[in-house]
């Protein structure tokens, strides 16, 4: 106390001769459409929300299970995917899984969670079409969005 603290940070030195395969390049917008994003937590939704839009898309973004239902029900053909939280506080994302199927029975419904592998396991089992581990990228992100369209033509 009162002394302060030092930290060291070590981190490798990288060569501009590294291999091209190694070199990541940026991301580029992959997509269009609307997504519709249900996560409780805000940063969390905010930083996937800005994730989803460098990927091309537009985002509406919602707090709660209900808030996503009422943005749904407005429209449910208007979204082209639905990236849904598992674990959330008052009605859980499993429960709102089931309320977006009843609604919209052709949507692309991804789950997502840090946690929550029983709710991820058992959504799947009832047909959503994709479940991505927190925390995820771009280009996890894409993959699930590229899957679950083409589940959608078969």
């Amino acid at each position: 106390p009162n002394r302060g603290t030092t930290f060291r940070i070590h981190l490798p030195r990288i060569d501009s001769g590294q291999p091209e395969k190694m070199r990541r390049t940026p991301t580029k917008a992959h997509g269009g459409g609307q997504v519709l994003l249900i996560d409780d937590d805000m940063y969390v939704r905010r930083a996937t929300g800005r994730l989803i839009k460098s990927a091309g898309y537009e985002v509406v973004e919602v707090d709660c299970g209900q808030a996503g239902i009422d943005a749904f029900l407005e429209d449910p053909k208007a979204f082209q995917f639905v990236l849904l939280d598992l674990i959330m506080p008052g009605m859980s994302g499993l429960e709102t899984y089931r309320h977006l199927r009843r609604i919209g029975p052709d949507a692309t419904i991804i789950l997502c969670s840090g946690g929550g592998k029983n709710e991820a396991s058992q959504a799947l089992k009832e047909g959503a079409d994709d479940f991505l581990h927190k925390p995820f990228t771009v280009e996890d992100l894409m993959t699930a969005f590229s899957d679950a369209q083409l589940k959608s033509f078969r």
